[in-house]
């Protein structure tokens, strides 16, 4: 019976019904210690009894909060379960519909809104009364309003390129690698387990690894796990080494992460025969492992591969999937876990959401088949954080790129509901997810969607990072991080960084190509005659001589052959001719 009283489920300002209700358990005082310990973490203006109550002696009448928790005390019979329970409810009904433990976590009331329509219970043997109050407190009553356009001002148009088409027929190309040593051919990485090499002389391309056989079973309409990075060790021509990043089942021992896993993130070593040869060759069962990584939802898997100026192996890892990084939030149709209340973003005990550093011939790694940097950031802390970790905050750094000339790291991040990111990244920094997206504040919100905010977010600190580029979802969902342009092909493209984004819709390829023009400022190329892309962009990648190209597809997910690489080169400048009239005559004069 008690459910029909459950705050949200009524319209009437006044209502009374008949409820038995067991007594309390415990005194006020108690019951608001017992509620402080269940959640350390949140702020001390909520230990008042105005938290649950009108008033600040805790006497009647309850508001919608109190009023849950006090029905579900009486159903199951201690505290600890009636707070855990009460979480998943939005008592106040605020404009943001945002769950109790959302605003808790917020450090918004979860049982005031604004306004004088807050249902507050009064109950007298056994007579429950219900009245509209105004709440008893000013500040903090609901969370803040979203953002409904952070970015209003479109991207504009600017260079002409065009794409020269090197191979086609790829599923679903991901990376785009060079080899060292090797000028003359370049490495593709399709999502569904496959190494190509392409010959940039003939354009032909060859199968160079097949470990299909290693992945997951992946959805062909749509899916983010597969085969996601690739890199060649800086001395590959002498050690015939490759490292691989790709989805597999949860069999292994995983170093990192909770169970249930949807998956494991598992980072291979490989030994070519002959690399320097034409004939080179994978050797059959040469795989070695250095690090495995459960995930806990499909999604948001990171991938890239590279290694730095430093010679050191950086890795990109989301935030474990989902959405929004944080426990309870429903995804296909499941309650999430291994995120935890804080989000793998600020959670530097597992290595999600981050940027790792590793050494793939050391060994002072906790399973000894990595080493880790000394100077990594976390290296010397005695508390848990991962010593891998060279940087954090990120939602699924899906790309990256080192400048060949600078050594700057530059990061794409995969935003949530408005926002895509690039960001300079340094050793030991924040970027800030799940606290910012982008350089906004991000409130997670329930069964709905998370958004962005002008107003600081209770998780939010002045540590962190904000991206150097970003913009909405009005022009792109996906970024795709590219690399700062040493080419020598295009001459007014020098030192300019390159990127791109996916998509701005899963109905049809609409991807788009982009490059800076100073550090806070961006444009689009047009793309030759038609102007546009017309593919799902899926990766960008760069030759040894400093050249980049592109891989695309029209398919949405890893099926099909529509895969293709593209090179960027210049657009073909287009002759102007002026009539002159001369002694009579008309003739042009063609600059």
């Amino acid at each position: 019976m008690w459910l029909s009283l459950i705050p949200g489920l009524f319209t009437a300002s006044i209502l009374v019904a008949s409820i038995v209700i067991s007594p309390y358990s415990y005194g006020r005082e108690e019951i608001l210690n017992q509620w402080i310990n269940t959640y350390p973490n949140a702020e001390e203006y909520f230990h008042d009894c105005r938290l649950c109550h009108l008033s600040s002696s805790g006497d009647q009448p309850w508001n919608s909060y109190g009023w849950l928790i006090r029905q579900l005390e009486s159903e199951l019979g201690n505290y600890t379960d009636a707070f855990a329970q009460a979480e998943s409810f939005d008592s106040d009904n605020d404009p943001s519909k945002a769950w109790n433990r959302t605003e808790i976590d917020f450090g918004t009331f979860p049982g005031w809104t604004t306004g004088n329509n807050n249902p507050t219970y009064y109950e007298n043997n056994g007579m429950v009364t219900v009245f509209g109050e105004s709440a008893p407190i000013l500040n903090n009553i609901d969370p803040p309003p979203p953002l409904t356009n952070p970015f209003p001002n479109s991207i504009p148009k600017g260079l002409t390129l065009e794409l020269d088409t090197i191979s086609t027929g790829f599923v679903s190309p991901i990376r785009i690698t060079a080899t060292p040593g090797i000028p003359n051919s370049l490495f593709v990485a399709d999502q569904v387990g496959i190494v190509w090499e392409i010959d940039l002389v003939s354009k032909a391309k060859s199968v160079f690894h097949d470990m299909s056989t290693e992945l997951v079973d992946l959805a062909g309409f749509y899916d983010e796990r597969g085969l996601l990075g690739m890199a060649f060790h800086p001395q590959y021509i002498e050690n015939g080494l490759f490292y691989t990043y790709q989805s597999e089942n949860d069999g292994g021992v995983a170093d990192f992460g909770e169970l249930p896993a949807d998956h494991q993130s598992v980072v291979s070593e490989w030994l070519v025969l002959n690399p320097a040869s034409v004939n080179r060759t994978v050797v059959p069962g040469s795989k070695r492992v250095l690090l495995r990584i459960n995930q806990p939802q499909k999604n948001h898997n990171g991938g890239m591969l590279g290694f730095g100026p430093d010679n050191y192996l950086y890795i990109g890892l989301g935030d474990g999937g989902g959405k929004d990084d944080v426990d309870g939030q429903v995804f296909e149709g499941i309650p999430m876990t291994g995120h935890g209340a804080q989000g793998n973003g600020q959670n530097n005990v597992n290595p999600l959401g981050t940027i790792l550093r590793i050494d793939p011939n050391g060994n002072n790694s906790a399973n000894g088949q990595y080493g880790i940097p000394s100077d990594n950031p976390f290296f010397t802390m005695t508390t848990n954080e991962a010593k891998e970790i060279y940087a954090f905050g990120f939602r699924n750094p899906f790309t990256f790129s080192f400048d060949s000339v600078t050594g700057d790291l530059w990061v794409g991040d995969v935003g949530q509901n408005d926002i895509e990111e690039v960001n300079l990244v340094e050793s030991g920094s924040n970027y800030g997810w799940n606290a910012k997206e982008g350089s906004h504040y991000f409130y997670p919100n329930g069964q709905n969607d998370g958004y962005v905010s002008a107003t600081p977010s209770p998780n939010s600190t002045v540590d962190m990072i904000d991206p150097i580029l970003e913009y909405d979802h009005d022009e792109g969902l996906s970024v795709v991080s590219g690399y700062v342009y040493r080419g020598n092909e295009i001459s007014n493209l020098e030192g300019h960084y390159v990127f791109g984004d996916w998509s701005n819709g899963f109905g049809s390829p609409n991807g788009r190509i982009f490059y800076s023009e100073d550090f806070l400022s961006f444009k689009e190329f047009r793309i030759g005659a038609a102007g546009n892309l017309n593919l799902f962009l899926t990766g960008i990648g760069q030759d040894n001589s400093g050249e980049l190209y592109i891989a695309g597809k029209t398919n949405l997910g890893p099926s099909g052959s529509t895969g293709i690489i593209q090179k960027l080169v210049s657009a073909e400048e287009e002759e102007i001719c002026i009539p002159v009239s001369a002694k009579g005559q008309v003739v042009l004069i063609c600059l």
